[in-house]
């Protein structure tokens, strides 16, 4: 029997609350575009990045389904197969003169009752979604970059020495905020600039603030240092056109 649905587990609801709900809808439609033929749509926003891992999620679910139907399909073929060898056996006992209907009657509740134990044990599994690891919020986002994913395990491990250690919905949170408030030259110095200071959040950089701070300095010591020496300048030469 063919598949008529598409793998939408819950756990997308979470894994995907990035996207806005146009984005989510256009990701859900490719979805069963593709369960249903394997046609693969044009996705415009940020749900193409999502895209390669739910087309494999249901790809897994997909063929967890074929296994099963044709789990089904062999016990059924051995049940039929045990049936027709017991009537076989039955005509070779009227043959004989013994009592067959009796052998039948056995014969068949046995049968019956193997196929029946057998099919509802297979059936009882059917379309179970593969066991799989939950996707980590911090590996999906730090990819091949190792610097990054060592500082992120390094602030979970501060986390968990400081009491509030993180949830996956926490670490989502993070790296969310991270991709919006920070540039990516910068993700790895602001992780650390909490972790050595055991803060519970990510902030801007302090020596971002000290420089804006000291340029601001200095330009006032610039401005006030050259006023000085004009006043000096204008006395100096009101002096010689005072002479």
């Amino acid at each position: 029997m063919a598949r008529n649905y598409a793998a939408l587990p819950h756990e997308y609801l979470e894994e995907m609350d990035i996207l806005s709900d146009a984005e989510f809808g256009r990701l859900c439609r490719a979805l069963l575009a593709y369960s249903m033929d394997g046609r693969e749509g044009q996705l415009e926003g940020a749900e193409k990045v999502l895209w390669k891992r739910v087309k494999k999620q249901e790809e897994r679910f997909k063929e967890s389904y074929e296994e099963q139907v044709q789990s089904k399909r062999s016990a059924g073929k051995k049940g039929a197969a045990k049936r027709w060898q017991a009537m076989a056996d039955d005509s070779s006992a009227i043959a004989d003169g013994s009592k067959p209907w009796q052998a039948m009657a056995d014969d068949s509740k046995n049968g019956y009752t193997e196929t029946k134990t057998e099919t509802e044990t297979k059936a009882s599994g059917v379309d179970k979604p593969p066991q799989r690891e939950k996707a980590d919020a911090f590996s999906e986002f730090a990819g091949a970059d190792s610097s990054l994913m060592a500082a992120l395990m390094d602030f979970e491990k501060m986390r968990k020495t400081i009491k509030k250690p993180m949830t996956d919905r926490a670490k989502l949170m993070l790296v969310n905020k991270l991709r919006k408030e920070f540039s990516p030259e910068v993700w790895v110095a602001v992780l650390e600039q909490s972790i050595s200071h055991c803060w519970a959040d990510i902030y801007t950089l302090k020596d971002q603030n000290d420089q804006k701070v000291s340029r601001q300095y200095d330009y006032m010591s610039t401005s006030e240092s050259a006023m000085r020496d004009l006043q000096e300048l204008y006395r100096t030469f009101d002096g010689e056109g005072g002479e």
